[in-house]
C-alpha cells in the first residue's frame, strides 16, 4: 500500500465508513462538481443509455449533477448523514442504503458505476470492493474510480509529518484509528487489473482555482480561508497552485481519478 493514514479516533464516527456527512451543506457540495477538473471526464466517459451506478454517493451531489445532465445515475451509500441529506434536497433521487461490499444489484446489471472517494477506506485493500464493483457492471461497462492520490509533495514531506503526529498520539496513549489508504497510479493501475478491468485513462481529480483539494487538506492551516469551504485558498495559497501547477498540476493533486473497462 501506498501511504496508510491514521487520524485521531472519534466517538460520533468512523473515519472508514463514511459517517461523517452530519451538518454539511448540501447545495455547496453540489456547486462543486462544475469545478472538479474530474466532471468533463465523467460526462466523456459514463453512457447516456444505460444503468450508471454511484457506489458510496454520499450525500448525492454527483447523482443529482449526473441526472440535470440526462444520465440515469442511481445512488447507494452505507451513511444514514448522508442519505438524509439527499432526501431533504433531491426527494425524488433514486438512492439506496447499501454496503458496498454487498451491492443489492445482479451480475452485469449497470453499463457504468462511479465510485468516487470510496475504496481506499478498506483496510485490508480496496480489491474486495473492486471485485464487487466488477460484479454488477456488465462486460465492456465503465467504471470510474477516484482515490486520494499519494503525489510527490505527500511522499517527500507531508506523509512523514503525518506519520510523526500520529507516533506522538500513540506514545500519549490518544486512540488513532485508520482513516484511508493513498494510491500512486501504479497502484491503482495494478489493483483494477488484478479485479478484471482496463485501465483507460488517468486523470488529475481537484478543484480548479482557486480551490484545490490537495493544498486544501493537507496544508489548511497555512493556506485555507478562515471560515471557508477546507479547499478555499487564500491568496498564498493560490499563489503556490500557480506555480506547482506550472510544473505539473500532479505535484498537489488532491485525488486521482481512473476510466477502466471491465474485461
Amino acid at each position: 500500500m501506498s501511504y496508510k493514514l491514521h487520524l485521531p479516533q472519534r466517538e460520533d464516527h468512523d473515519w472508514s465508513r463514511g459517517e461523517y456527512w452530519r451538518g454539511e451543506d448540501f447545495e455547496k457540495h453540489l456547486r462543486l462538481c462544475d469545478v472538479q477538473t474530474s466532471a468533463a471526464t465523467l460526462e466523456r466517459f459514463l453512457p447516456r443509455d444505460g444503468r450508471i451506478l454511484e457506489a458510496g454517493c454520499g450525500i448525492g451531489r454527483w447523482v443529482i449533477w449526473l441526472r440535470q445532465r440526462g444520465y440515469a445515475v442511481t445512488g447507494m451509500d452505507l451513511s444514514a448523514d448522508g442519505l438524509r441529506q439527499i432526501r431533504v434536497h433531491a426527494p425524488d433521487a433514486p438512492v439506496a442504503r447499501a454496503d458496498l461490499f454487498t451491492i443489492p444489484a445482479a451480475d452485469a446489471r449497470f453499463a457504468a458505476v462511479l465510485s468516487l472517494g470510496v475504496i481506499e477506506h478498506a483496510e485490508d485493500g480496496p480489491q474486495r470492493a473492486l471485485r464487487e464493483l466488477r460484479r454488477v457492471l456488465r462486460p465492456g461497462g465503465m467504471l470510474l474510480v477516484s482515490v486520494p492520490f499519494n503525489n510527490a509533495f505527500r511522499r517527500f514531506a507531508y506523509n512523514h509529518a503525518l506519520s510523526l503526529v500520529e507516533h506522538m498520539f500513540r506514545r500519549q496513549g490518544r486512540a488513532v484509528q485508520f482513516a484511508e489508504y493513498r494510491f500512486d497510479r501504479r497502484e491503482l493501475a495494478g489493483f483494477l487489473r488484478e479485479t478484471g478491468f482496463e485501465p483507460l485513462e488517468f486523470v488529475v481529480d481537484d478543484c480548479l482555482p482557486p480551490k484545490s483539494i490537495g493544498l486544501g487538506i493537507d496544508l489548511a492551516p497555512l493556506f485555507g480561508v478562515p471560515g471557508g469551504h477546507p479547499w478555499e485558498l487564500n491568496r498564498a495559497g493560490r499563489a503556490v497552485r500557480a506555480v506547482c501547477d506550472a510544473l505539473s498540476p500532479w505535484l498537489t493533486a488532491g485525488c486521482i481519478l481512473c476510466a477502466a473497462r471491465a474485461v
